[in-house]
């Protein structure tokens, strides 16, 4: 079956998006598994920046995309050093896994290796039989924060003493 070069052109227009969210998400985003109230653990993709239309314009192709986000203007205590920014937020299994899924392909940084594993554990929590999915976690779960916060670097980390 032949392309029309509509089709054509739809696919280039999409690879383009995908490659320019991939591409300001690995210089100003984040993806986690932050440890919550009662210990729960929420998958979420992080975006900040002081450029507003910029954040909308993400926000808004990722609601393209079917994935779910909202919009915050984010507080500033010191308005002498700090300007005002907005944040995306991507929160739970369904939508970091959605998130992770679609932007994979397209990311070539450090970052890949972070939603790689944060889709990794996704997929895992979505194959868990329904009631199970809430909020008991077991070792695995865990290990999957400890990872995920050592890519990040956020965890302890090795001293050099232990390396000597």
């Amino acid at each position: 079956m032949e392309q029309s070069s509509n089709d054509t052109s739809n696919q280039q227009e999409r690879l383009v998006n995908l490659a320019w969210l991939a591409g300001l998400f690995e210089g100003e985003g984040s993806v986690s598994l932050v440890r919550g109230s009662g210990n729960r653990i929420m998958p979420r993709v992080h975006m900040i920046n002081t450029d507003w239309e910029l954040i909308e314009e993400w926000s808004s192709r990722w609601k393209e995309l079917g994935v779910g986000n909202y919009v915050q203007l984010r507080k500033v205590y010191n308005i002498e050093k700090h300007k005002p920014t907005k944040q995306v937020l991507i929160c739970g299994v369904k939508r970091v896994n959605n998130f992770c899924r679609i932007l994979l392909p397209y990311l070539r940084g450090h970052k890949k290796e972070v939603a790689a594993l944060v889709l990794e554990y996704t997929d895992y929590r979505l194959a868990l039989p329904r009631p199970k999915r809430g909020g008991t976690y077991v070792s695995r779960d865990i290990e999957y924060v400890t990872r995920v916060r050592a890519l990040n670097k956020k965890g302890p980390q090795v001293s050099s003493e232990t390396i000597r």
